[in-house]
């Protein structure tokens, strides 16, 4: 007698199946052979979802490949363009690097890098030392890093005015006097002179010999501009002796003291 074969998805299923084909049929039990089928092809995975080279069904097609790609592990290393992660599965060992100088005293103000704001101040500028105060620092356009002055600090400035010239030393002063004197005025300036740009109008009186006709005569002037000649005789007669001895003997008014 042939055998019968019978082919169920579940084995549990098959032996209660069995018993009633044999019942309902006929079927000699020890010609029936239950062959036991294979799970149904269930799911909805697409082949760009599952790994490449693996094999797989769903609800509507069976022995389909994967074609997802395999990254495994992924470096990236942040820079100033746009970097795009790429597709496919990652084992999760990946890293995007970090970078410690990624703080904010390495980055200008005004400026964000991956959210880190900067704090430092560009240098600009372009004083130099000895156009900066000494002992002071300072940092400009030129040169890098911190540079010291070395303008000399004079503090206060003080000076009297005199006959000769006097050189003011290079250096800053905080301030400080040039001293005046309240009689430096044009009365108290002989006329005809120029002190610190103050012109002089004193004539006061004068006295001063004439030498006419041989004799000395003492003659009172109101100016000292009248004098041709200032003496520092105190007689007439020393007086005309200096007009005789210059040879002056014909000159009127020729001498004042």
């Amino acid at each position: 007698m042939i055998n019968t074969y019978i082919f169920l998805r579940s084995l549990a299923v098959s032996i209660a199946v069995l018993a009633i084909l044999i019942a309902s049929t006929g079927l000699a039990a020890d010609k029936v052979i239950v062959v036991p089928l294979g799970h149904s092809a269930t799911g909805n995975a697409t082949q760009d979802q599952v790994l490449t080279g693996r094999t797989f069904s769903n609800a509507q097609h069976t022995n389909l490949t994967g074609t997802m790609n395999y990254r495994g592990s992924v470096t990236i290393n942040p820079t100033a363009n746009i970097q795009y992660i790429p597709e496919g599965y990652h084992d999760g060992t990946g890293v995007v690097t970090g970078d410690t100088d990624l703080i904010g005293g390495n980055i200008k103000s005004g400026v964000s890098i991956f959210g880190v704001s900067g704090l430092v101040v560009e240098a600009s500028g372009t004083a130099v030392a000895e156009e900066v105060l000494q002992g002071t620092t300072f940092s400009n356009g030129l040169v890098e890093g911190t540079l010291t002055g070395s303008m000399p600090n004079r503090g206060t400035f003080s000076l009297d005015c005199q006959s000769d010239q006097q050189n003011v030393a290079s250096g800053y002063y905080s301030g400080g006097t040039l001293f005046g004197d309240g009689d430096l005025v044009s009365s108290n300036v002989r006329g005809g002179v120029e002190i610190f740009d103050t012109t002089g109008s004193y004539c006061g009186h004068f006295f001063g010999c004439s030498f006419i006709g041989g004799n000395c005569i003492w003659t009172e002037y109101e100016c000292a501009t009248e004098c041709a000649f200032h003496s520092s005789v105190t007689t007439c007669n020393d007086l005309c002796n200096d007009i005789s001895t210059l040879g002056l003997e014909s000159a009127a008014n020729a001498f004042c003291r």
